[in-house]
């Protein structure tokens, strides 16, 4: 592949969405999650019933294809996800905040539709913490439903939400202690 001309930030150059992409994931040093601790948390609803809520927020998701680059995504108040009630079986189901770009996989349009939302993959294994290969999404919670539910409670949300860049790193530096002189 070749250099995408021109570089960003050239005066008068006309830059591709993927440009800005690609610095987005360069400046969260190719890292995706959540931005910072409290952020898209899944609650369930005020009022318990069949749906959860993900609170204030922001976060970084890394596109599935190379080169697609990294998006960005905020949450203002909560958001209402419905969840749907279970039969005779249990189920799990994953919320996920999924980007879906219809330069890479789709047809959304990004005119009309949303093309970041918070999205329930039903029916996941009960020890599942990633979207599918392939899906440009992050986790957020897997909902662990009992059979013959209709109402999310604490105590069935997983929390699966990663930091993207932690502010704290820990870094070892080696010592080797010179010889001494005799």
């Amino acid at each position: 592949m070749a250099l995408i001309q021109p570089p960003l930030m050239v005066t008068g150059g006309t830059h591709p969405a993927r440009t800005m992409r690609m610095m987005i994931r360069d400046l969260a040093r190719g890292s995706q999650g959540v931005t910072e601790g409290n952020d898209m948390r899944v609650w369930p609803l005020s009022t318990p019933g069949s749906g959860v809520r993900i609170s204030d927020g922001s976060g970084i998701v890394r596109g599935a294809a190379w080169g697609q680059g990294s998006y960005t995504q905020y949450n203002v108040g909560d958001a209402l996800v419905p969840i749907a009630p279970t039969g005779a079986a249990g189920r799990n189901d994953l919320v996920v905040l999924r980007v879906e770009d219809p330069e890479y996989e789709g047809n959304r349009d990004p005119a009309g539709d949303d093309i970041g939302y918070f999205h329930v993959i039903p029916g996941v294994s009960a020890t599942a913490t990633e979207p599918p290969a392939g899906m440009t999404a992050i986790p957020l919670a897997r909902v662990a439903l009992p059979a013959n539910t209709a109402t999310v409670t604490a105590a069935m949300i997983t929390d699966l939400r990663k930091i993207a860049n932690p502010r704290r790193e820990r870094r070892l530096h080696s010592y080797t202690r010179p010889p001494r002189r005799t």
